[in-house]
């Protein structure tokens, strides 16, 4: 059986182009905090065509199931990516969300009312002249204007979403 460039029998072969994407994106993640792994895995899903379960995952990324787990965790817990399951089979798959650039902006947007609670909570503890009352004020305008930068960062994508079909060029 011949075997594609874009996924093979198992979905483990990929051009040199999608290999180094695939890479580039580890490296992309890694400047941010996460685990390299992690970046990859996002990687890898964004090129597949189709739910993949983990040991294929690790097969495809030359790491152990466990690596793959822990690789997961955060992309599962954004809900950027999805375990579903298939009748008949004990397994979980993956599957990058259908609106994970959409679900992208929102964990972005969720994080901040916590943020800004934690201020508020401090600012009502501390003396007005303590020294770092104004930078925490700040933080908590900082949160408020990424609350509404979101906001409308949502409202646009969603809009961009219905003028275009996925792939074709759409309005800047």
């Amino acid at each position: 059986m011949a075997r594609s460039r874009r996924g093979g029998k198992n979905g483990s072969e990929r051009g040199s182009a999608e290999i180094r994407f695939v890479e580039a994106m580890g490296l992309y993640y890694e400047q941010f905090g996460m685990p390299r792994l992690a970046g990859r895995l996002f990687a890898w899903m964004l090129l597949a065509d189709r739910p993949l379960p983990a040991e294929e995952i690790a097969r495809a990324l030359h790491v152990s199931r466990s690596s793959v787990s822990n690789a997961l965790r955060p992309w599962l817990l954004g809900r950027l990516i999805e375990a579903r399951s298939q009748p008949g089979d004990r397994r979980r798959y993956y599957i990058l969300s259908p609106d994970v650039w959409t679900q992208a902006i929102r964990l972005r947007q969720e994080g901040l009312a916590p943020l800004r609670q934690l201020g508020e909570s401090l600012l009502a503890a501390l003396p007005a002249s303590h020294p770092g009352r104004r930078r925490v004020q700040e933080m908590i305008e900082w949160a408020d204007f990424m609350a509404r930068v979101y906001e409308k960062a949502l409202a646009e994508w969603s809009q961009r979403q219905k003028t275009a079909p996925p792939g074709k060029e759409r309005g800047g």
